[in-house]
């Protein structure tokens, strides 16, 4: 082998090797490498975008991706006495195209199961309201729980959401002066599908909380949202206390849809929802291992 300097960054601590074998070089990657400069030696140029490779330049194998040209390099007879290699790395590349690729089907995906909850969302509202202007504030509020929803995720980068921000974002609205609607939990980062539908959980519970629970008119009443994570297993609950009497819903509308099937689901847990005399409460409990991710920075 014979390199220049533009090489060096390629062999990693494989340099300095001038004068070696190419194939004893790069042995470890010799089956994937050697039918090509066979072809070279026989007199055949190759050309090749993005080749993958496993290679070890530092001590630990990785992954890398190369484009290249193997030229036969000839003498002054004409015969094949060596190769030419022109060589660029591709792995920065490669990696932001597979990355552009996997967000693009996320936000397809994303997309569609917006679209999907937008629908449910305004007919559940229509067969519930009592009015069209009750509909269109109910969808309004609604509509602007899931951009809330989606403007997390874009800060925190499409993947996931921090469980306490999310929390405080979705009932920020309802939070009054006294500070009524307390928090407490690690920071739990949860997935977008999870993000979406605990937003939208929390805008219902807040917006019940508000018209009939804890959080109404002529009350002093208390609302403790806390999560958390034990062994194996994640839990959250809302508690509410110091409001009116609390009595079941005699039809099953959207909030109802979201607290039961659609916040549980997101989570593959049990979602408990109990009108106690006392005050709502919803208690979720699922494996931990059905999150994104846990960390344990307290939230007070």
């Amino acid at each position: 082998m014979i390199y220049n300097d533009a090489f060096v960054p390629i062999l990693g601590h494989k340099h300095p090797c001038v004068g070696q074998p190419g194939l004893e070089v790069w042995d470890e990657v010799r089956a994937d490498i050697e039918p090509i400069m066979d072809l070279a030696m026989a007199g055949e140029s190759t050309f090749i975008e993005d080749f993958p490779l496993l290679i070890d330049r530092s001590g630990t194998p990785e992954d890398a991706f190369f484009t290249f040209c193997y030229s036969p390099v000839r003498d002054e007879h004409g015969q094949v006495c060596g190769l030419l290699d022109t060589v660029i790395e591709t792995t920065a590349k490669v990696r932001a195209e597979q990355l552009g690729k996997l967000r693009n089907k996320e936000l397809v995906h994303r997309s569609r199961n917006a679209y999907a909850l937008v629908s449910a969302l305004i007919n559940q509202t229509f067969r519930r309201a009592e009015d069209l202007e009750a509909a269109r504030r109910s969808i309004q509020s609604r509509i602007q729980a899931l951009v809330r929803a989606q403007d997390l995720l874009m800060e925190e980068g499409m993947s996931k959401g921090l469980l306490g921000r999310i929390a405080e974002q979705s009932l920020g609205a309802f939070q009054t002066e006294g500070k009524r609607i307390h928090f407490s939990g690690p920071d739990v980062e949860i997935g977008p599908e999870q993000t979406t539908a605990l937003s939208l959980a929390l805008h219902e519970l807040g917006t019940n909380a508000t018209k009939y629970g804890a959080l109404s008119a002529g009350f002093e009443g208390q609302v403790y949202l806390s999560w958390g994570v034990e062994g194996a297993a994640f839990r959250l609950s809302w508690i509410e206390t110091g409001g009116p009497a609390v009595t079941a819903p005699g039809s099953t509308g959207f909030g109802s849809t979201i607290l039961r099937s659609v916040l549980p689901e997101a989570f593959a847990a049990e979602a408990t929802l109990d009108f106690a005399r006392d005050g709502l409460r919803l208690s979720l409990q699922g494996p931990v291992s059905a999150l994104s991710g846990v960390a344990h920075s307290a939230l007070n």
